[in-house]
């Protein structure tokens, strides 16, 4: 499994939510990705550090959990197909969070302050319940499937061209009459 929440305060976080499985599970291999504040370190107890590295795809492709927060982890995990526990480190990814636990693509609570004991109880569950495991990396996947701007771009493209007659598309001249300001 994987800790992917960041460097700096939220190593702390990250290894308590390491430890608490380590308690449940303690076969579980946990690999932290601890930012630029870490160091790699060796395997002690079963969890590493990985110290800086250079993206998460290399970790994701290679774990069964992962735990990230609210922001592009969360959307990198999902688009690689991996079953995520979200944690918002901070109040603005929580309803990012939120989103993604309503939809079934990630477990995880986003009401409180980000909980250790919380997050490692679904770390737990997940690496118990292989069916779970995969209904949430696979409705992930179908939620980031990296098509969103393809997507976008056609519902523009229908907009455009539903257009009721007589309605003209604005155009970047200035009306008449008005003068530019300098």
């Amino acid at each position: 499994m994987l800790i992917a929440l960041g460097g700096g305060p939220r190593a702390v976080l990250a290894y308590s939510i390491a430890k608490a499985v380590r308690r449940e599970l303690p076969w579980t291999c946990i690999r932290i990705a601890g930012g630029f504040a870490v160091a790699s370190s060796s395997d002690r107890n079963r969890i590493t550090w990985t110290g800086p590295l250079n993206g998460l795809a290399g970790e994701l492709a290679v774990c069964d959990v992962a735990v990230v927060g609210g922001g592009v982890s969360l959307y990198e995990a999902c688009a690689r197909g991996v079953a995520v526990v979200g944690v918002p480190v901070v109040v603005p990814q929580r309803p990012t969070v939120r989103g993604f636990v309503a939809t079934g693509a990630a477990l995880g609570d986003a009401s409180t302050a980000p909980d250790a004991e919380r997050a490692a109880r679904d770390v737990v569950r997940l690496l118990r319940q292989p069916a779970l495991r995969t209904a949430l990396a696979g409705q992930g996947r179908k939620l980031v499937d990296g098509r969103g701007a393809g997507r976008v771009a056609d519902a523009i493209r229908r907009l455009v061209a539903g257009r009721p007659k007589g309605l003209q598309p604005r155009t970047a001249s200035r009306p008449s009459g008005l003068r530019r300001v300098s």
